[in-house]
C-alpha cells in the first residue's frame, strides 16, 4: 500500500513477481496467478506476465485433470478390490457348502441321488461360480451312473419276476403230476413230484401249504 501511494510501481512489480515465482515453485498456482494479476493491474504492458498466467492456468487445469484421473483410478481400484474380496468370500462359502454335500460311496444309488440333488440345487441357485467347473461334470457323471443303476435294477426286477413266474409254473405242474400219480397209486412218484412242487413254490405261493400237507400225508 505504501509503495502504491508513493508511486514506486517498479519495486512493487518485482515483489509480486518474486511472490508468484515462489508460489509457482511450491505448486500454489492460484497464489501465483493472483500475484501475477497484481502485476498486470499496475503494469498492463507486461505481456510476458499474461503468458505466465495463461501457462499457470493451463498447468492448474492439467493438474486437476491428473488428480481427477488419479481419484477415478483409486475409486476403480477400491471397487475392484471390494469386488474381488466379495467374490473370494462367496467362493469360500460355496466351497464349504460343496464340501458338506453327502458323499456318493460305492454303488449305493440313494447316496448318489442325495449328492446329485445337492449338486443340482447349488448349480440352480448360485449361478456362476468357479466351483461349478468341477460340480457340473460331477453332476453329469452322477446322473449317467444313476441311470445305469436304475436300468440294472429294472432289469434285475424283470429277471426276478420272470424267474418267479417260471418257478410257480414248475410248482403248479409238479403238483398236478403228483396228484395224478396219487390217483394211479404211484406213491413214490407222487411224493417226488410234490416235494419238487413245494421246493419251487416256496413261501410266496398260495399252494405251498396244501402241497406240504400232501407231502406229510404221503410220507406218513
Amino acid at each position: 500500500g505504501v509503495m502504491r501511494r508513493n508511486g514506486d510501481v517498479g519495486e512493487m512489480v518485482e515483489r509480486f513477481l518474486r511472490r508468484a515465482e515462489e508460489a509457482a515453485a511450491d505448486g500454489r498456482h492460484k497464489d501465483a496467478i493472483n500475484a501475477l494479476q497484481e502485476v498486470l493491474l499496475h503494469d498492463r504492458t507486461r505481456r510476458d506476465v499474461a503468458r505466465m498466467i495463461r501457462d499457470l492456468r493451463y498447468e492448474e487445469m492439467e493438474s486437476r485433470q491428473r488428480a481427477a484421473k488419479r481419484n477415478r483410478l483409486a475409486v476403480l481400484a477400491m471397487a475392484l478390490a471390494g469386488l474381488l474380496t466379495t467374490v473370494a468370500l462367496r467362493e469360500r462359502v460355496l466351497h464349504e457348502e460343496y464340501q458338506r454335500l453327502p458323499q456318493a460311496d460305492g454303488e449305493l444309488a440313494p447316496r448318489m441321488r442325495e449328492r446329485n440333488a445337492g449338486l443340482e440345487n447349488m448349480l440352480a441357485n448360485h449361478g456362476l461360480w468357479f466351483g461349478a467347473l468341477r460340480a457340473r461334470p460331477e453332476r453329469d457323471a452322477l446322473q449317467v451312473r444313476i441311470e445305469e443303476l436304475d436300468a440294472r435294477d429294472a432289469q434285475r426286477a424283470q429277471d426276478e419276476a420272470l424267474q418267479r413266474e417260471r418257478r410257480l409254473l414248475i410248482a403248479e405242474a409238479s403238483r398236478e403230476h403228483g396228484l395224478l400219480a396219487v390217483q394211479n397209486g404211484e406213491w413214490n412218484t407222487a411224493l417226488e413230484h410234490l416235494r419238487r412242487s413245494a421246493a419251487a413254490g416256496a413261501a410266496d405261493w398260495e399252494g405251498t401249504p396244501r402241497v406240504l400237507a400232501d407231502v406229510a400225508a404221503l410220507e406218513a
